[in-house]
């Protein structure tokens, strides 16, 4: 069973901010949100501070990370570490990933194509939810986190020699895997950086 890591929800914070008072996002909404996106308050004069906010947020995303850990058992528990924190991320905001995974029929490769669909508010394109869809696919495909207001896959980077530095810690923290599986991973990741270097 995977948890998801810090970094992930660092990002998560960053996509959903931070209201430390009860607020409707929508005027029909039943419930009222707070924190991090945290939902289904019924008393609008609540208000809290920034470690009850984290509370929150990491309790709501047990359940996301249990429904992610499901489907990656289709899988057979193959879902490296930066593929299952995208997908919490994606669950987090959607609601789930059966959809986008149909099921665990699909691919990773499929799932990846397949994540930068889902950015609309059922009508219209939204673009925090196309940034956000972006950079959870990213992550999911090359292992790399946005970085405070660096955000790596907009190709925007504080410098090589950070990233290269970056990507040694992660190798070291075992988010590309072992053996083959590794190999594969770091290869794509490998040539992103001397794509970068030459754009």
């Amino acid at each position: 069973m995977n948890r998801i890591s810090d970094k992930a929800v660092n990002m998560i914070k960053q996509f959903e901010g931070c209201v430390l008072h009860a607020y409707k996002c929508t005027p029909n909404e039943q419930y009222y949100t707070i924190g991090y996106g945290h939902y289904g308050l019924t008393n609008p004069n609540v208000t809290i501070d920034e470690a009850t906010a984290e509370h929150f947020l990491r309790d709501d995303l047990q359940r996301f990370e249990d429904h992610v850990n499901e489907i990656d058992e289709k899988y057979g528990y193959d879902f490296t570490q930066n593929e299952f924190d995208a997908l919490v991320s994606f669950a987090f905001n959607i609601g789930g990933i059966n959809q986008l995974t149909q099921d665990g029929a699909r691919s990773k490769a499929s799932i990846a194509g397949h994540m930068t669909a889902y950015c609309t508010d059922g009508v219209n394109k939204l673009d925090g939810l196309v940034a956000r869809r972006e950079k959870e696919q990213y992550l999911f495909m090359h292992g790399v986190y946005p970085d405070g207001e660096t955000l790596y896959s907009d190709r925007a980077l504080l410098s090589e020699d950070d990233t290269i530095a970056k990507l040694i810690d992660d190798i070291c923290n075992g988010i590309y895997g072992n053996g083959d599986k590794r190999k594969e991973l770091l290869f794509d990741t490998i040539q992103d950086l001397v794509n970068r270097r030459y754009q």
